[in-house]
């Protein structure tokens, strides 16, 4: 969330909270910026880490292919992903915002 510009409206809503209050963060990617915010709005924080920071699993196999934008489409719906997923597998194409 802090990366698609939340950032500014938790400050907001922290502006409008008790002084006294108790306060969770939760993260599945708990990156710097994340933690220098919490350092920052927190008294007294404790970090619970359930596995060890930007680790991937190692029951992952994971594979990256770099195509061109105008040959994406093209490629997506080429490839046979009901082979994929009978087999197990977990595919997940996306796009990232940066």
């Amino acid at each position: 969330m802090l990366d698609m510009g939340f950032i500014h409206d938790i400050r907001r809503v922290l502006t409008k909270l008790p002084a006294k209050r108790q306060n969770l963060l939760f993260s599945a990617t708990f990156s710097d910026d994340i933690k220098a915010l919490a350092e920052k709005l927190l008294h007294n924080p404790l970090e619970i880490e359930v596995a060890r920071r930007n680790t991937a699993s190692d029951q992952v196999t994971q594979h990256v292919h770099f195509v061109d934008k105008k040959r994406k489409r093209e490629l997506l719906f080429a490839h046979d992903w009901e082979r994929e997923l009978a087999a197990g597998a977990g595919v997940y194409p996306y796009q990232t915002r940066r």
